[in-house]
């Protein structure tokens, strides 16, 4: 495991700057997915570690000529004070030259690097002929408008997102996005969930909306905090489905379509599952470990766990479009 950097690179502020709508193809490279992703991780970090000891040794040589420029300047002797002063310009003048060397540098290598792993994430995980037109716009981002109409999450007021995907699965629209979603301020800010979510309509006409929430016996992570206005409906502690009172949820959303979500089970990387079907629109919340939300840089890259999202997203489409078939 790599030693902790005390000052990480801040990649979501970067990769915020990187903007273009690219369409999602099959990416041909003479490397495994794994191993294409660990390459360029691991040459970003080590420029990284090379430029922050760089920056670390010119600061402490700094420091010393500084400290030896005052010291000339406080001797009464002339020639040593105008030593002290030459040299503190020199000084001066040399870090702003490493400044403008170097100030876009790593920046612009980070730049290129998300840009590249994003592409090749997409590439790996849309490569199925099922996915189809799937473009990913960089510059795009969520509405919170979207997450409050779910009604899954009670008063959100703050999202983030980034690798905003669209497409279509078996001929129907779909969106995929990284998210985060927040509620309150301060101190009391609360993160109500991290993790992708996806939407896909259906053919349903029924009145109000079905919740499943699927969670890890131990430690359940985002929860759903908004259906206090339904019930429960079934008597499975792990995996819940909520309600209007009476309604029946096989009828509405059919036994096919229930069993295929179930068979998708929270563990390791797969943290909770939630899932709001309204008529016209199914909305999911998967909520996913580090390994598949955090862009790798300090740490090996897990492949294992992205392959995971891979399987358990077109798990959760294949599923989705039952609602079609109704």
């Amino acid at each position: 495991m790599s030693k902790k950097i005390e000052e990480p690179i801040d990649i979501n502020k970067i990769d915020k700057e990187i903007e273009q709508v690219e369409s999602i193809e099959t990416i041909e490279s003479d490397l495994p997915f794994k191993e294409s992703i660990e390459k360029e991780r691991v040459a970003l970090y080590e420029r990284y570690v090379k430029q922050k000891r760089i920056s670390n040794i010119i600061m402490l040589i700094t420091v010393v000529l500084v400290i030896g420029c005052f010291i000339l300047i406080s001797q009464q002797n002339p020639a040593l004070m105008i030593t002290g002063y030459v040299l503190a310009g020199l000084v001066i003048v040399g870090m702003i030259v490493y400044y403008v060397l170097t100030r876009n540098k790593l920046p612009d290598a980070t730049k290129t690097y998300i840009k590249f792993i994003t592409t090749r994430f997409n590439a790996h995980n849309y490569d199925s002929p099922e996915f189809t037109d799937v473009k990913c716009d960089h510059d795009e981002k969520l509405e919170l408008a979207d997450f409050i109409s779910d009604k899954v999450h009670l008063n959100p007021n703050q999202v983030t997102s980034r690798n905003v995907v669209r497409g279509k699965y078996n001929g129907h629209i779909f969106l995929c996005a990284d998210a985060a979603l927040y509620s309150g301020s301060g101190k009391t800010r609360n993160t109500q969930f991290v993790g992708k979510y996806l939407t896909i309509g259906n053919d349903l006409h029924f009145e109000g909306r079905i919740v499943l929430v699927s969670k890890l016996k131990e430690g359940a992570v985002d929860l759903p905090t908004a259906i206090d206005d339904l019930v429960k409906l079934n008597e499975d502690e792990l995996f819940e489905i909520y309600g209007a009172e009476g309604v029946d949820y096989n009828a509405v959303l059919g036994k096919e379509f229930l069993s295929l979500i179930k068979k998708i089970v929270p563990a390791e990387t797969l943290l909770n599952l939630v899932i709001v079907v309204w008529a016209g629109r199914t909305s999911i919340y998967a909520s996913y470990s580090d390994p598949v939300m955090v862009l790798p840089f300090e740490k090996e890259f897990n492949a294992e766990a992205m392959d995971v999202f891979k399987k358990q997203q077109k798990e959760l489409f294949s599923a989705s479009v039952k609602l079609f078939e109704k």
